[in-house]
């Protein structure tokens, strides 16, 4: 029965006899090292999270694939797995990231003390590494598509490579976003000071709420999602006709009377808006807090209505 296992849940491992299990779990057990895996020839995926190691990696198989060790106190690893594809290692105590293997690539570092990552592996697709203290990103590698670096001190992010298709870079200190790949289809920059940005071609999903932003011109046709609530925008004029959802609460809008036939959820809540006409067969409409004194024709495919506090008298369907 147990040969044909492929993970396990263990105390102690010492214990167990080498059997062809590929996943073993040996999280929250107060762990200070690690066991004799020499043993386990089968063994893929460690999971060790919330343990309390120092340091990991010198007496890790090289067949070893993939490692969960979130939430300890480690400050710094020694040589880790050369077949290491994931290495999951957030909310710990790392100062630096130098010797990553070579065939990495997933990288989840967030909740530690980075302030740089400069050494990279050149096969790496996905880094997450939020929650940090990096200044900067000028040396990611060429093929990566995935990057979260949000909630860091970054002041530009430039020269980024082709492929990213998501880039997550909510709450740091950008003020602007210029020379972004044109392979980006999800955009969250979230909370940054943004002034200004080249929004790029093919986006699909774009977060730009709270920050200074006065204009969104050039939208692509491609956007589908649009968030940029908490701006200064006094337009949306030329929106996409994809557009699914919109978020535009919270600004200097006084009319949305150009809305895409596409759009089904509008929340304009918090705005200035003194009327809403000739709105498409939405099914959310949130218009709370506004100037708004009569609605005409409201599409009856809405299934979400809240239009509270405002002056409306009488409400006109």
């Amino acid at each position: 029965m147990l040969s044909r296992l492929n993970h396990l849940p263990v105390s102690n491992p010492i214990l167990i006899e080498p059997i062809t299990f590929k996943s073993l779990f040996i999280n929250d057990k107060h762990l200070t090292s690690l066991p004799d895996l020499s043993k386990y020839k089968y063994l893929r995926t460690l999971h060790i999270s919330r343990n309390d190691l120092t340091t990991i990696g010198d007496n890790i198989p090289d067949w070893i694939e993939e490692i969960y060790c979130s939430h300890n106190r480690i400050t710094s690893f020694g040589k880790l797995p050369k077949n290491l594809k994931e290495l999951h290692c957030d909310n710990n105590l790392l100062i630096h990231l130098d010797k990553l293997p070579p065939n990495l690539i997933y990288l989840s570092c967030t909740g530690n003390n980075l302030t740089a990552l400069d050494h990279l592996p050149s096969f790496l697709k996905t880094l997450k590494c939020g929650n940090n203290a990096i200044t900067k990103l000028d040396k990611l590698p060429y093929d990566i598509n995935q990057v979260d670096c949000s909630y860091n001190k970054l002041t530009s992010l430039d020269n980024l490579p082709p492929n990213i298709t998501s880039l997550f870079c909510s709450y740091n200190k950008l003020v602007t976003l210029c020379n972004l790949p044109a392979s980006i289809k999800i955009l969250h920059c979230t909370d940054c000071n943004l002034k200004s940005l080249i929004i790029p071609a093919n986006l699909e999903t774009f977060y730009c709420n709270n920050n200074l932003l006065t204009t969104l011109d050039d939208l692509p046709a491609s956007l589908i999602v649009l968030i940029c609530a908490n701006n200064l925008i006094k337009t949306l004029d030329k929106l996409p006709q994809k557009l699914d959802f919109l978020a535009c609460g919270k600004n200097l809008i006084t009319n949305l009377n150009k809305l895409p036939a596409s759009l089904k959820s509008l929340n304009c809540e918090h705005g200035i808006l003194t009327e809403l006409n000739n709105l498409p067969n939405l099914v959310m409409l949130l218009c709370s807090h506004n100037y708004i004194t009569k609605f005409d024709n409201l599409p009856n495919t809405i299934k979400r209505l809240d239009c509270s506090n405002n002056p409306i008298n009488p409400l006109i369907h």
